[in-house]
This record gives C-alpha cells, sequence and structure tokens, in this order.
C-alpha cells in the first residue's frame, strides 16, 4: 500500500497540535481558575512542633490572627472558667465601669457551693469595674451571674439575653464550634467551645484596652461595700503573671489571661505573652495538673524561638496578588498589601504563594489559617465527661470548619457584591485568608461573568468542571488526559520516525537506478 508522505508528516503535525490543545485543557484542570501559586522550597518547611499533653491547644498570632499551632484545635471542648472572657468582653461593649451591679438571689445562691467565689451577699453593691476585677482575678462566679442579670437588663432584657449575646457574638467572630449556656464556664454538657475559637474570643478580649489592663493586674482590692465593711483583696490566678501560690512558671513578657478548671473539664489556660514585637495568645484545653503550663511555656517558646514578624507591604507579594485577581479576570478586585504575619525565620513574605477563587456560600468569615483540627459536631457526649471532651449532639452537626466551602452555588450578595477569598499560605500552610469584594451594577454582572446565555451555560459548565466538583475533577480529568496527551506525543513521533524511514527507502531506490542507468 502506497503511502503519501506529506500527508504522513502533516497527519504528524496535526497530532502535535492536538496534544499541545490537551495540555492547555489539562493545565485548565490542573490549578483552579484564578489562582496564582508559586511554593517556597523546602528550606521554608515549617519548624518541628513541639510535643504537649493537652488534648487540644492553639498557638496564635494576636496581630494577625495566625495560627502557629493547632492540636484538635477544632474538637469540642468544656471550656470552664476561660468562659468569662467573653462575659467580660460583652460587660465591657455594653456597660460602663461606673455602674452599679446588684447582687441578686440568684446570682449568689445558683452556683455550685464549692465553686469559685468571692462570698457576696444579696443586695450588695459594687461597681461594674469591681465585678468585673472578681470576674477576671478571681474567677468568681457570682460575679459572672450578676454581670450578665445587669447587661442583660441593659440590652432590654434578661440573663438569658446575655447568653444569647454571648452565642452572637462568638458567630460573629467566626467561631465554629461554640454554645454558651451560662455566663461562668460551670459545667453543662450543653456548654461547649473548642481552642479555636476560644483563641478568636481570647484574640477579640485582647482587642479591649480595659480589659487588657484587668487581665495583666497582679493584685487588686475592692474596696468596703454596702455587705462589706472590709476590703477585699483579690490575687491573679495566672501563674505565669502572678506568683500568688507558685513562682516557678513566671514567665517573661506575660501580660496574663484566664485559668479554669472543673471536674469535667479538666485543666484549661488562656495566655497572653508580648516579646520583641511579637504578640501570641495560647489555649491549652483538657489538660491534666500542670501540664496546661508546661503546654503553654513550651508553646510559647517554640513560636518565639522560630518566628519572625514580617510586613506585607512588600512589591513582590503584591504583583502576586496582582496577578492573581488579573488572572481571575474579575473586574473592580483590588488588594493592599498591609499588616504583618509571622513567618518561620528561614521565610520571607517573597516566598509567600497567592490564592484567589470565589468564595461560595458558607465559607468561613476572613481568619488564619484554622489549625490543624476538623469543626463539626462530636457524635455525642457519652463517655466524653472524664476527658473533658464536649458531646455537642446533632442540633450542632452543621458547624463547618473557617474558610471551608460550604454548600449553595454563586458568591453574589442581594446587593451585586461578588466575593473572592485571598489566601497567603507556605509551603502548602495556609496562613491567612481575607475577603475581596467587587461591587456588581445590573450591566456589569454578564460582564464580570463573561457571557449570558450560550456564553454562560459554557462558563458555567466549565467553571463547574475546574471549580464546581472541582478537586474531585481535577484529580481524576487531569491524569486521564495528560495520559492521552503522552499517547499522542508518542503517535506522533511515530509517524514522524515511520514518514523519515520511507522517505530513505525511497531515497535509496532512487540511487539504485541511477547506479543502474549509468552503468548502462
Amino acid at each position: 500500500m502506497t503511502v503519501n508522505l506529506h500527508r504522513l508528516t502533516t497527519y504528524s503535525r496535526k497530532i502535535l497540535i492536538l496534544a499541545a490543545t490537551l495540555l492547555l485543557v489539562a493545565g485548565q484542570f490542573a490549578l483552579p481558575k484564578g489562582v496564582y501559586a508559586e511554593e517556597k522550597a523546602a528550606s521554608a518547611a515549617w519548624p518541628q512542633e513541639p510535643e504537649i499533653q493537652s488534648a487540644s491547644a492553639v498557638l496564635m498570632d494576636l496581630d494577625s490572627g495566625e495560627i502557629l499551632y493547632g492540636k484538635e484545635d477544632q474538637t469540642a471542648r468544656y471550656p470552664a472558667s476561660t468562659t468569662k472572657l467573653m462575659t467580660a468582653l460583652l460587660a465591657l461593649e455594653h456597660s460602663k465601669l461606673d455602674e452599679t451591679v446588684t447582687f441578686s438571689s440568684d446570682a449568689v445562691f445558683k452556683n455550685e457551693t464549692n465553686s469559685s467565689h468571692i462570698a457576696r451577699d444579696v443586695g450588695e453593691q459594687m461597681s461594674m469595674e469591681q465585678t468585673l476585677y472578681g470576674v477576671l482575678l478571681a474567677s468568681a462566679n457570682e460575679c459572672a451571674y450578676a454581670i450578665a442579670e445587669h447587661v442583660g437588663a441593659n440590652m432590654g432584657g434578661d440573663y438569658n439575653t446575655f447568653i444569647q449575646a454571648m452565642n452572637d457574638r462568638a458567630k460573629e467572630l467566626g467561631c465554629v464550634n461554640t454554645h454558651f449556656v451560662n455566663s461562668s464556664g460551670l459545667h453543662d454538657d450543653q456548654h461547649y467551645t473548642c481552642a479555636y475559637d476560644l483563641a478568636l474570643i481570647a484574640r477579640e478580649a485582647y482587642q479591649n484596652e480595659t480589659l487588657r489592663k484587668m487581665v495583666g493586674t497582679r493584685r487588686y482590692e475592692i474596696p468596703p461595700t454596702n455587705k462589706h465593711a472590709e476590703p477585699t483583696p483579690l490575687n491573679n490566678t495566672h501563674a505565669m503573671l502572678s506568683a500568688n501560690k507558685t513562682s516557678k512558671f513566671l514567665y517573661d513578657g506575660c501580660q496574663g489571661g484566664k485559668t479554669g478548671y472543673t471536674d469535667e473539664a479538666r485543666h484549661s489556660l488562656v495566655t497572653y505573652v508580648e516579646r520583641d514585637g511579637r504578640k501570641l495568645v495560647c489555649v491549652s484545653m483538657c489538660a491534666e495538673g500542670n501540664d496546661s503550663y508546661k503546654d503553654t511555656i513550651a508553646l510559647m517558646d517554640w513560636g518565639l524561638a522560630n518566628f519572625h514578624k514580617a510586613s506585607l507591604e512588600d512589591e513582590t507579594l503584591q504583583s502576586k496578588v496582582d496577578e492573581a485577581i488579573k488572572a481571575s479576570g474579575r473586574q473592580g478586585l483590588s488588594w493592599q498589601a498591609k499588616g504583618t504575619l509571622l513567618l518561620p525565620k528561614d521565610a520571607a513574605v517573597r516566598d509567600l504563594a497567592v490564592k484567589l477563587e470565589p468564595k461560595k456560600n458558607g465559607q468561613g468569615t476572613d481568619s488564619a489559617n484554622a489549625g490543624s483540627g476538623q469543626a463539626g459536631a462530636d457524635a455525642g457526649n457519652a463517655g466524653n465527661q472524664s476527658s473533658g471532651q464536649a458531646g455537642t449532639g446533632a442540633g450542632n452537626a452543621g458547624n463547618q470548619s473557617s474558610g471551608q466551602a460550604g454548600t449553595g452555588a454563586g458568591n453574589s450578595d442581594k446587593g451585586g457584591e461578588e466575593v473572592y477569598q485571598l489566601t497567603l499560605s507556605l509551603g502548602g500552610r495556609s496562613l491567612l485568608s481575607q475577603s475581596l469584594k467587587a461591587q456588581n451594577t445590573p450591566d456589569q454582572k454578564d460582564k464580570a461573568s463573561g457571557a449570558s446565555g450560550i456564553g454562560r451555560a459554557i462558563e458555567n459548565f466549565f467553571g463547574g468542571l475546574s471549580d464546581g466538583i472541582g478537586k474531585g475533577f481535577r484529580t481524576v480529568i487531569a491524569p486521564i488526559l495528560l495520559a492521552a496527551l503522552l499517547i499522542l506525543v508518542l503517535l506522533a513521533l511515530a509517524l514522524l520516525i515511520l514518514a523519515r524511514r520511507r522517505r530513505a527507502r525511497r531515497r535509496a531506490r532512487k540511487n539504485r537506478v541511477r547506479r543502474y542507468r549509468g552503468r548502462r
């Protein structure tokens, strides 16, 4: 059978063009739309993390909210008296320090007899400031109850109004596995949070100057009241700040925090440290004995020794984000590099990878990486009391981790805003997520999304392939396309080799004919 060599060569060229097209399509599936990434070499590996005994823990940068360390940080735990950070925060946001707090019968008697208290009496009156010191330094449960009643009344309700406000504020902060039923932290199976959420609450509390001052106070004295003729001395119970009970855990730069203990929760501890321009908060939950202090010191030492504070105002980083915005094809988005992050000592801001993608309905609020734990409800509460793990039951099953996309399609709200999620990462570890918004006018919506009618259907189809079910398609289709690409390249090479051999044979045949004719 005679084969046209020109046609054979043309076929091989077309096959190569088809292979190049497949390569571009595979590239579309290999990376999500709107992603710009540049990974750092192995030298930017995350520092080796310390071994700790606490069941759950978090180390967070107070400035950015970046999670440096997380251990089961979204597993529900009983918080005990660390709850009082939220109580104090809400009180300072909804009352004045000179307001008079009156202790009711419920405030005095609706607390466990052997729990923390400062022996207030029914009808006793103190200022809000004095009552808050009772909560934050002595962990007095009757003070926490009285504050909830007083502030609840300020809100137009009662004690239960305040508890609902605690849950609303937690949701506002981006908490993923928190439910409060009291203002003190006394045990209740339905009163729980997680280390990540407690770090979010602690970070917000630290932004309040008055609260920051109070938790860092070693000693305070409540003056005589209408029920007590003598002053009431208060000592801070945090052993990394105060040597009231022991000096072996005193820590340079400690700014206080909050302790907590119940039989079910075991020991919980929130600690603030400032040193060399760095501000950290550490949360330890469900620890035995002094492990909460030992673990906190180990994590603080690790964070201070291995991370440096880096400004995000970097031209290289700004260029990466600008490129990501350009690649998204979305007009109206912008980002200005500002703020700081804590990075490993051998890493720089220019090493950060950038990812920009449409924010799905249900995706979490702006935050730093939520650590290594998984959000959501636990299966139940049976058998969890001794370990300090809270069982949240089916009612909390809808909780999702911060930054994880929920169900639903589209990312535009009623006002025509399109929201994109910008993520900064290092070595595959997400460090910081921020939302970028672009406002649509009615005629800009179709332009921003590409087209309408058939064009929009095509865009939605390919968008669904590369983004919608995203990773599943990329892990299945991309390998198939790349395998097909390899086969086509090999076929094209085989055809080229075949064409070359046929040319060589034709030349040899012509040469033999010439030699034969020459001899004749």
